[in-house]
């Protein structure tokens, strides 16, 4: 535990000093509401006249709250030796010209109200201050006084490093900070951030943080205001309804910005275009974090640091990496989750009253950039990068597969003309009007991350069709990279291309490249091409028919796995038997006299970012989320069976059922490598997918997965079922809404998020149920049935 972890210090409640100067009155004064009554008041404004018979009852509770806001302020104009537990006795002028200004009274009649009224001013729990009560202003706060109507200081007005040769009154050596702060009831605000030192262990204290030798260490709880930024605070609540919004209804901080300005900022004018006053969505996924990190130290039990030097986009990032390692290692807060809907009690024949459970998978396919490399699980450095830095080599190289030849400088590919027409074509494409409905349809984004400045990725495949042989009154140029001399200034490459796919003999008759054994770039040898694509991709010289060259686009180009012998087995090309004939390109018959027997072979690049396959959720059928993972490539058998080892190591924590729509084809993957998992959990299936989608004759599906043979799973009195098992296929649904969110995120922020986003729904999940008078709790594992 951090010795800056113990919670804010009253400024009301603080311990009587020994060091304590004579007041005007030997004898502090008690502050203590019974104590003040309106005849004591009255006794003492009796003794100023004018105050008495012209100050208004408003003017005095005006008074009131605005001096029990500017506490701190007072605190720190006494002298050195000053004890926060006795009411002062008379104001400091700069704060006394404050108030007068403020009230538009005098300042002598600011001195006889706190005469009258400085023990309800000191009372904890006096009436705060409404800041909108002398109107909604934004003019700058009053520089020569240094005080605003919302001043921020730090909870403690004493050093509370317990290592600290001498605590004491903390001062303030620097001027206050004017900042702007984002509320959620009285919109943007100004006021002055106070910044306070101990001089005996160089300790500053700021609003919600301390910081000692370049280390920002978060006061426990949760603070009224939260820094996002230099000079920048949002309010508590406000971030909070920032988080439920992207919880509840998918928003993005870009359009949570564009939420506040337009509704709750109150700005008019020309305040509504100045940037000081404009909440931008970095501030929105600062504040955020900020507050799902304090959430998370509250609920570890720890003291939130990090570093106090350095970019604020990275500011968060290593606790933001170790939360997310915990949360791998850990899974959710609910991950021991138990209720009567996700456990059932059940009696076996012999009377023996046994207890099992069930736990729910399923994928949805939402991800984010990842390098391009197979199996590569390294974060990008940068989310427009399409390698990792470990495989950055491969970013020089042609982005047409089968090439190995080096990208023209300015280029994405080689001086090829074939090549050079893909990358024309891609060029065209994603400048196109109807680019963007394309990119969100392909993306399956029901709405944009920016609702006011929509935009697309531009990650696309493009494909060419090109056929093998000479084509009536065409002119030919080889196909082979080295026909076109690389520019000079073409970057030399240092590492190997990564290991060159072969085409599969049965899917084209051109000659096959292999990849090179010795490092730099190694050039394919092909057939020859038709020579006028160079320009368009859309056209052919001397040709009349257009449609022989045949342009396909598609998103997130997966790299097939890599074998011993590595094979590339195109969609398009996968599926064709060995003694097929080649699929004419489109416009062309079958009998075309000008088609070659060789028929086409067809040309594929990437020119955009490859991103993760899907994110793999485990459901309880009450709807509790204990685990996500991230699948990188595909959702296959084997990494499934690893998620599951990895959050259920030991049998005993391990759920009774797993129910997964494939559960059959992954009971034979357990049972091909002789899984012990067998003999503790069984695997039925889905029941909608077990009655529309499984093979009614085959041992896997209609015995060992059949959810009909488990008389666990079959409801009261035989009647439907006692489990949700679509519950994962149901969550998908909110899961998948935040598909346009992630999609440009890093590694870091989108597990962040995600987690964040899950462990926020189970918690509501988790109210739910309460509210149902559900009975939960934590898994008693004793109680569960390890037999098969």
């Amino acid at each position: 535990m951090s010795p800056l972890s113990p919670g804010p210090v009253c400024y009301a409640c603080l311990p009587p000093s020994s060091s304590c100067l004579p007041l005007r009155h030997p004898s502090p004064v008690p502050a203590s509401p019974a104590m003040l009554s309106l005849s004591q008041i009255y006794d003492t404004l009796v003794l100023h006249p004018d105050v008495f018979h012209n100050t208004s009852l408003g003017t005095a509770i005006a008074f009131v709250r605005l001096a029990s806001q500017l506490r701190p302020a007072i605190i720190h104009s006494q002298p050195p030796s000053y004890d926060p537990s006795h009411v002062p006795q008379q104001l400091d002028l700069d704060i006394c010209t404050y108030i007068a200004e403020k009230l538009a009274i005098r300042t002598s009649h600011v001195d006889a109200l706190w005469d009258a009224l400085k023990i309800m001013v000191w009372v904890e729990g006096a009436i705060s201050l409404d800041c909108t009560f002398t109107g909604h202003t934004l003019g700058a706060p009053e520089q020569k006084t240094a005080l605003a109507t919302l001043m921020l200081y730090p909870p403690t007005v004493i050093c509370d490093r317990p290592f600290c040769p001498n605590p004491r009154v903390l001062r303030d050596k620097d001027p206050h900070k004017a900042v702007t702060v984002f509320t959620l009831d009285k919109g943007v605000q100004q006021g002055f951030c106070v910044k306070l030192y101990c001089n005996a262990c160089n300790t500053s204290y700021r609003h919600d943080y301390a910081v000692h030798q370049d280390v920002r260490t978060y006061y426990s709880g949760f603070p009224q205001y939260v820094e996002v930024a230099l000079s920048t605070y949002v309010e508590l609540r406000l971030l909070k309804l920032f988080t439920t919004l992207s919880l509840l209804s998918w928003t993005s901080a870009t359009n949570a910005a564009h939420v506040y300005h337009e509704a709750l900022s109150l700005l008019t004018g020309k305040d509504r275009f100045k940037a000081s006053f404009r909440l931008r969505p970095e501030h929105v996924w600062d504040g955020f974090t900020a507050l799902a990190l304090l959430r998370d130290a509250d609920d570890r039990s720890y003291a939130l640091t990090v570093p106090h030097t350095g970019e604020q986009k990275s500011r968060f990032k290593e606790a933001m990496d170790a939360r997310n390692t915990f949360m791998r290692c850990a899974g959710q807060p609910e991950f021991n989750h138990w209720c009567e809907r996700c456990h059932r009690e059940y009696q076996e024949p012999d009377g023996t009253m046994m207890y099992v459970d069930a736990l729910v998978t399923d994928g949805i396919e939402i991800g984010r950039p990842c390098c391009s490399v197979p199996n590569c699980t390294i974060a990008l450095a940068s989310t427009q990068d399409r390698y990792c830095p470990g495989h950055a080599q491969y970013a020089l190289l042609c982005v047409v597969e089968l090439c190995n030849s080096p990208a023209q400088e300015g280029y994405k590919t080689c001086p090829h003309p074939t090549h050079r027409a893909l990358e024309d074509h891609y060029d065209l494409q994603h400048k196109a009007q109807f680019h963007l409905r394309d990119c969100l349809r392909r993306d399956h984004a029901g709405q944009a991350s920016d609702a006011i400045s929509p935009s697309a990725s531009h990650d696309l495949v493009v494909e060419l069709d090109v056929l093998t042989a000479t084509l009536a009154g065409s002119t030919l140029v080889s196909s082979n990279c080295d026909a076109a001399t690389p520019d000079a200034a073409t970057p030399t490459i240092p590492a190997p291309h990564p290991p060159m796919f072969a085409v599969h003999p049965s899917t084209s008759s051109i000659p096959v490249p292999h990849a090179s054994s010795t490092p730099g770039p190694s050039h394919a040898s092909m057939s020859s091409v038709p020579a006028s694509l160079a320009g368009s991709a859309l056209a052919l010289s001397n040709c009349d028919t257009a449609t022989l060259v045949s342009v396909s686009s598609g998103s997130d180009a997966t790299m097939p796995s890599m074998s011993s012998t590595p094979v590339l087995s195109h969609p398009s090309t996968s599926s064709t038997p060995a003694s097929a004939s080649p699929t004419p390109a489109p416009g062309l018959s079958a009998s075309c006299p000008e088609k070659s027997e060789m028929g086409n072979h067809r040309v594929r690049a990437s020119f955009g970012r490859k991103h993760t396959h899907n994110e793999q959720l485990f459901v309880r059928p009450c709807g509790m989320i204990p685990a996500r993972e991230t699948c990188h490539t595909s959702e296959s058998l084997r990494i499934i069976r690893e998620f599951f080892h990895k959050y259920f190591p030991d049998p005993k924590y391990m759920p009774r059922f797993l129910i997964y729509d494939n559960g059959c084809r992954l009971y034979q993957h357990l049972e091909k490598h002789k899984d012990p998992v067998l003999n503790n959990v069984a695997f039925p299936v889905d029941v909608f997918h077990w009655k529309c989608k499984h093979k009614k004759n085959d041992d896997a599906c209609s015995i060992h997965c059949n959810p009909y043979t488990f008389p666990e799973l079959i409801g009261k009195d035989g009647e439907g079922w006692f489990f949700n098992s679509s519950v994962a296929e149901q969550t998908n649904v909110w899961f998948g809404g935040f598909h346009a969110i992630v999609r440009e995120m890093s590694a870091t922020r989108f597990d962040f998020f995600l987690d964040e986003m899950i462990k926020q729904r189970n918690w509501l999940t988790r109210a739910s149920l309460e509210a149902n008078n559900v009975v939960l709790g934590n898994r008693p594992i004793h109680l569960f049935s390890t037999s098969s």
